[in-house]
């Protein structure tokens, strides 16, 4: 049997399209530094161009990637309260197990003086921005997204919430991962450099946890900027195209 990709992946297929066929195809896409999460629009050519990479490189691993293993295929086609419960109970808690880590690492080695201080509070403050960020997210815009659901599957009335359109949230949350993004990308690269001027552990161990730390990042923002995002905002424009109507037509007949 034949376990290569299930999809025919060209220069022109972009990155969301390829994680969104099976994450499967993410361990490829990190292990070339393409960040899938915030630049899902992109196609991999363009993608692979930017880095210096040879596109018919990176295709040709994607299309040969055995696809036996892989898992959450076809996530595109998921409910948007399923992709809440599985972005709380894997992603978040899989990115919040990692934050004392990193905080712990970057404590260290800032109390022995083997980073500067800038990068130390840098880092200590991304770790406690994430948490934040994440909290947000829970309390506030999954709550919104399920009654969003709740209102198209029982075709009742959905109350408006008080930051008006969930396009708003998004916009700021869209926003903050891309931050948070280059934040993360920037400790890397530093720390890739200053691992070779330093006899550190430490920074060893460090680098690791953060590449680890940035993948899971990466899926995460995939998860809601290119599937969980969009179809939420296609949600809501239904409903609010369906009371139009209904006012229409109630409009019509009076």
């Amino acid at each position: 049997m034949d376990n290569r990709s299930q999809i025919q992946i060209t220069e022109k297929t972009t990155l969301a399209e390829i994680v969104s066929a099976s994450i499967g195809y993410a361990e490829i896409l990190d292990r070339y530094d393409i960040d899938y999460g915030n630049n899902g629009k992109m196609n991999i050519g363009k993608a692979s161009s930017q880095l210096g990479l040879n596109c018919e490189t990176v295709v040709r691993e994607l299309n040969t990637k055995e696809v036996s293993d892989m898992v959450c295929q076809n996530i595109n086609e998921w409910e948007v309260v399923f992709l809440c419960d599985f972005i709380t109970t894997n992603l978040h808690v899989r990115i919040r197990r990692m934050l004392p880590s990193i905080h712990r690492l970057f404590s260290s080695m800032e109390k022995k003086k083997l980073l500067p201080r800038e990068i130390g509070k840098m880092a200590i403050e991304l770790t406690e921005d994430i948490q934040s960020h994440i909290q947000k997210e829970q309390r506030m815009l999954y709550p919104y997204i399920r009654q969003i659901a709740d209102a198209v599957s029982s075709r009742s009335e959905l109350h408006i919430a008080p930051f008006g359109l969930i396009s708003k949230p998004i916009k700021v949350l869209t926003r903050e991962h891309l931050q948070l993004s280059e934040i993360l990308n920037s400790l890397v690269s530093f720390l890739q450099g200053y691992k070779e001027n330093s006899v550190a552990k430490e920074s060893d161990e460090l680098i690791i946890l953060l590449i680890e730390f940035r993948s899971s990042f990466r899926l995460y923002t995939h998860f809601e900027n290119n599937i969980l995002f969009p179809k939420v905002i296609s949600l809501e424009r239904r409903i609010h195209k369906s009371k139009t109507n209904q006012l229409h037509k109630k409009s019509k007949s009076t």
